[in-house]
């Protein structure tokens, strides 16, 4: 059974944060719980930065 991890960020620390994570984690062996946090942080980053460019375009 795999555990399915969300994460969000909310702020330019947590964004911060996730980044440091990800460096930290990059070469999590598949199928660890490692991956699946990698995983998860790279989608939450890619959502983050995905909303901040659309912010961007309206400033």
């Amino acid at each position: 059974m795999t555990l399915q991890q969300r994460v969000r960020i909310h702020t330019e620390d947590d964004h911060e944060r996730a980044t440091q994570r990800i460096d930290e984690i990059a070469h999590a062996s598949a199928g660890s719980r490692e991956e699946a946090e990698l995983l998860a942080l790279l989608e939450a980053v890619e959502r983050w930065e995905s909303h901040q460019e659309c912010w961007s375009d309206w400033l």
